[in-house]
């Protein structure tokens, strides 16, 4: 499975010199040829879950080889060399303190599911899928977000160290009102149509019951992850690094964890269906002090530039 770090990389280092288009072939490209070779795999050669993963790890495998050869017929700026290997211990430290945003939003989503399964076994199988299918839906709609702030970072990132402040804020907005429109037309859409997509997914009863409050709560609070993942991105890209990863440990470690502790305890079941929706407000809440704080400081960067 090595071939997905590999990929993720390769993919990260096109998107920034701009080769986007080619990056979205290469990952859909693997995509589409796993969801070919799953039955193939599982029902054809009647090889069941081994199958499935045999599948999952040769579209990996393609989709790594059609984004090395990118490297290897040196089509991009980035060269791969061993030479540009570096030793210095200063070199790493700069790579993990910047991607250690990225590492919290990943690492602390798996606590969080956790937390969520166990908090909601307290209520049953019933309480546990419901709140499955709920977040799982969630996760979906708010990865747009996260797609739609992946094309925003380098575009902050080389406006920023380029000192057009300006165009850093512009693409900002731009960022927050493209996301937080197409947000807030899922989050409608999840709390309008909630019976009919959690039956969809488990025609029981009291899933349906616990899964539609649960998931109409965390579609109210949808379209605030423009804010806090916004944010948090702009932090990452302008090299904000401590601001950044303190960002990212809000929404599932600082706010999440010691609400799904304490609150299913004071209001029950409840408090399991709510608690996400909770922990996007306050997140929200906190991410707002940040922007306008880096803000300030890149307005005073524009009157510095303009008297030089």
């Amino acid at each position: 499975m090595d071939f997905v770090w590999r990929s993720d990389n390769l993919n990260n280092i096109l998107r920034s010199e701009g080769h986007a288009a080619f990056s979205a072939v290469a990952l859909t490209s693997g995509g589409i040829l796993n969801i070919v070779l799953d039955p193939i795999f599982i029902y054809c050669f009647g090889l069941g879950t081994k199958g499935a993963a045999m599948a999952t790890v040769a579209s990996q495998a393609v989709s790594f080889l059609i984004f090395i050869q990118f490297f290897i017929r040196k089509k991009g700026t980035v060269q791969l060399s061993l030479k540009y290997v570096s030793a210095k211990i200063k070199t790493y430290w700069e790579i993990l303190s910047v991607g250690a945003p990225a590492m919290f939003r990943q690492g602390l989503a798996s606590v969080a599911t956790i937390l969520l399964n166990t908090s909601a076994g307290a209520y049953g199988d019933a309480a546990i899928s419901a709140m499955t299918i709920s977040t799982k839906v969630i996760m979906l709609c708010a990865s747009v977000m996260i797609g739609i702030g992946q094309g925003f970072a380098p575009v902050a990132g080389y406006n920023y160290g380029a000192r057009l402040y300006k165009r850093v804020r512009q693409a900002y907005w731009f960022t927050v009102s493209v996301a937080l429109a197409i947000l807030l037309f899922l989050g409608a859409s999840l709390f309008i149509f909630a019976p009919q997509i959690i039956a969809g997914f488990r025609n029981d009863a009291e899933v349906v019951a616990v899964g539609i409050f649960a998931l109409r709560a965390q579609a109210v609070s949808l379209p605030l992850h423009s804010i806090i993942i916004s944010v948090s991105m702009l932090m990452q890209a302008c090299g904000k690094k401590w601001r950044a990863s303190f960002l990212s440990l809000n929404r599932q470690g600082v706010y999440f964890v010691p609400i799904i502790l304490l609150l299913p305890r004071v209001v029950g079941l409840t408090g399991v269906e709510v608690a996400q929706a909770a922990a996007d407000t306050l997140s929200a809440i906190t991410a707002l002090p940040y922007l306008l704080v880096f803000f300030a400081e890149l307005r005073r960067g524009e009157k510095a530039e303009e008297k030089n």
